[in-house]
């Protein structure tokens, strides 16, 4: 693996770098929102993530002679996912139970066909908020910590062009927008949320 270890010692030995390095297909999606499980398996046909974007605005004050700089508001951007896009059952694919998802985002009524369909209002918070939680694992498979966005949300879901002369498999790309994430790992490690002020959101956000 590339990289060394600097030890700082007077000497200037090097000691080589035996750390395991974190790689881009470790990982897995646990839960997407009020979808735990595909076909009754905790099986996702998942090809990319990307992580949840944290940030912070600045504050300003004016000093006699600089600008003194302080933390505002922390900001969480957008967390986005690419699935494959399969065949769950006859008559369903994964698409279908993420389109039903979206549209818990507005009032929905329930057809005879036992699809949503958009009513034309905006729904309440409980009716489409959840937890989306995603997993880092090891070389062995095993979790080595968990990324749970709280409040999710999809705020935006496309689809691949569809085209007679290719073969591709179609992919769904999903926007989870959401309150604030949190980390925790295998050893009862970081279960914090980064801006506890905003902990209440939880009662709408799960």
């Amino acid at each position: 693996m590339p990289g060394f270890n600097i030890t700082g010692s007077e000497s200037g030995s090097f000691e080589s770098n035996n750390a395991e390095t974190m790689r881009a297909h470790r990982w897995r999606v646990s839960k997407l929102g009020p979808i735990t499980k595909i076909d009754g398996q905790g099986v996702w046909y998942a090809k990319e993530f990307t992580f949840p974007e944290l940030s912070a605005t600045t504050e300003t004050v004016q000093g006699a002679g600089i600008d003194y700089k302080y933390a505002g508001q922390t900001q969480f951007g957008p967390a986005s996912l690419v699935l494959y896009d399969a065949s769950i059952s006859e008559g369903t694919s994964l698409l279908l139970l993420l389109t039903d998802w979206v549209r818990k985002v507005h009032a929905t009524d329930v057809t005879t066909a036992g699809r949503s369909s958009v009513v034309g209002r905006v729904a309440i918070a409980n009716e489409y908020k959840d937890r989306s939680i995603f997993e880092m694992t090891s070389n062995t498979g095993s979790k080595l910590y968990s990324i749970t966005l709280h409040g999710s949300w999809p705020s935006k879901l496309t689809h691949s062009v569809l085209n007679y002369s290719s073969s591709e498999i179609c992919d769904v790309n999903l926007e989870l927008t959401y309150d604030w994430y949190t980390s925790s790992g295998t050893g009862g490690g970081r279960n914090d949320s980064p801006i506890t002020q905003d902990k209440s959101a939880g009662k709408a956000g799960k």
